[in-house]
């Protein structure tokens, strides 16, 4: 995936001073500020169809069920490699209560980040497209680059096989743990790791490896990528990690 397509005149990757990365949690902090940054900097990573998608459901992360979205509603997406499919079939309904306790770990933690990003509504292809309703399914799906295209940002699960893995880092106690980063202490000098750059994973990450999360990554103008180690923040104007 190219990460790094700028036009002129637009932000060049910098040198950032080196810091250990949180062996257990992201950075949010941090990652607010790569949006803010994109948000109010990055005039291509602002332009896209802007069109409402007819009929989209997202997740409501505060209440935590199903509501129809407003074209007022910002929302962040979700790529991820699906696992096997639930022993019952998925609650469709926009009514309260919490239908997502039991749902895979990726799931769990993609509600819980995009909380912590300060955002309401997300968007889950396996809950937010009724899997067994043939016509609202078929709509959605051609509505697909609408709706990678108008969230604010997606979220790509790049580490582990399917959705039971979860978001290194991330989510709800307890943690899912990220690698070590190497690092030796000189004297007064810490050594530490820059840790392998993005390609490195996407080689090595199953995500990377299906068409259809190749075309989400393509479509979303942001995307926040978690791997192993740490996390990346990828726009179509520059790339940052942890």
């Amino acid at each position: 995936m190219k990460a790094l397509d700028r036009g002129p005149g637009e932000e060049e990757h910098s040198i950032s001073p080196a810091r250990i990365v949180n062996q257990e949690r992201v950075d949010y902090s941090l990652v607010k500020s790569w949006m803010r940054t994109c948000l109010h900097g990055h005039s291509r990573c602002s332009e896209g169809f802007r069109n409402h998608v007819v009929g989209m459901k997202v997740i409501d992360c505060v209440q935590e069920c199903l509501v129809m979205h407003k074209p007022e509603h910002n929302y962040i997406a979700l790529s991820y490699v699906w696992g096997p499919p639930p022993k019952d079939k998925q609650d469709q309904s926009t009514s309260s209560g919490n239908m997502f306790e039991d749902s895979p770990r990726v799931i769990r933690d993609a509600i819980h980040v995009t909380r912590e990003l300060g955002y309401r509504y997300l968007w889950i292809d396996r809950y937010c497209i009724n899997q067994t309703d043939g016509e609202e399914k078929m709509s959605q799906l051609t509505q697909m680059d609408l709706i990678y295209e108008n969230a604010d940002m997606t979220i790509v699960a790049g580490a582990g096989e399917d959705d039971r893995h979860g978001l290194p880092g991330a989510g709800s106690e307890p943690l899912l743990p990220r690698c070590t980063q190497p690092a030796a202490r000189i004297g007064d000098i810490t050594v530490v790791s820059t840790l392998p750059e993005i390609s490195h994973f996407l080689g090595k990450s199953r995500w990377a490896t299906r068409g259809w999360t190749y075309q989400e990554a393509v479509l979303s103008r942001r995307c926040l990528m978690f791997f192993p180690t740490h996390v990346f923040f990828v726009c179509r104007t520059m790339c940052r990690s942890e």
